[in-house]
């Protein structure tokens, strides 16, 4: 689809919506513009009971947590960062789809970092990178707040973000507004009268850090099993007597 985009000089986005977060925006220009320093860490946890009315069990035939919530993980930390240079992934898959997972990162800065992620257990929901000079912190569900604290400081700030055109009454996009934004732009990019915020170019950079994962996949450990069940778990991972 990028090759024929680009030979038929057509506009190609891919919807990777979080992009258009004023949260993720916020945290993209506070990284590039070196505000708190170099980064140091990083922590990404998104989990919940999956409850999405799906209408059949096709669904999980091919898409696991990784695919499903890490694309889009993914593609916020490969926009803030580049690509990472070491990737080591773990999830509980025996023979189906994942539905936890662990990816540990290492970036060419030289920091590190994990994404957690979960469709049956409730975790934190929050991302957070800690610099030289202090820490972000966004809960995933607030595309337009963020919580900010500098090092040695007893206090943090609950920022409220909004838009610095002139309404800064009204808060920045909420959730709708960021999928009509992504609309917007991609409507605009066919005119000419707007950059493409999410080209397709962009959108492969998670894939292949996926593919990564699913190519050097282990079995997380998983403690609450016996002798007997985590051999099977293995065997079942291993392709074996399916």
């Amino acid at each position: 689809m990028t090759a024929a985009a680009s030979t038929s000089n057509r506009v190609l986005s891919i919807g990777l919506v979080r992009r258009f977060f004023p949260a993720a925006q916020t945290i993209h220009d506070i990284v590039s513009r070196n505000v708190l320093g170099d980064v140091l860490s990083f922590s990404c946890y998104e989990g919940r009971v999956f409850r999405w009315p799906v209408q059949s069990a096709s669904y999980f035939r091919d898409n696991g947590v990784l695919r499903d919530i890490g694309v889009h993980a993914l593609d916020l930390l490969t926009w803030w960062w580049g690509l990472p240079e070491e990737v080591a992934y773990e999830d509980d898959a025996m023979g189906g789809v994942e539905v936890n997972c662990r990816i540990r990162l290492k970036f060419p800065q030289g920091f590190r970092g994990e994404v957690c992620l979960s469709r049956d257990n409730p975790l934190p929901n929050f991302y957070r990178i800690q610099f030289e000079k202090g820490w972000l912190q966004w809960d995933i569900d607030e595309t337009n707040r963020l919580q900010m604290g500098f090092v040695d400081s007893g206090y943090f700030q609950d920022v409220q973000l909004r838009r610095a055109d002139g309404n800064a009454a009204s808060p920045a996009d909420d959730f709708r507004q960021a999928f009509v934004r992504q609309l917007q732009n991609v409507v605009s990019a066919v005119r000419g009268a707007e950059t493409l915020a999410v080209p397709a170019e962009e959108g492969l950079r998670s894939l292949k850090v996926i593919e990564q994962c699913y190519a050097h996949r282990t079995l997380m450990e998983m403690p609450w099993l016996g002798a007997q069940e985590a051999m099977r778990a293995r065997q079942l991972k291993d392709g074996l007597e399916r």
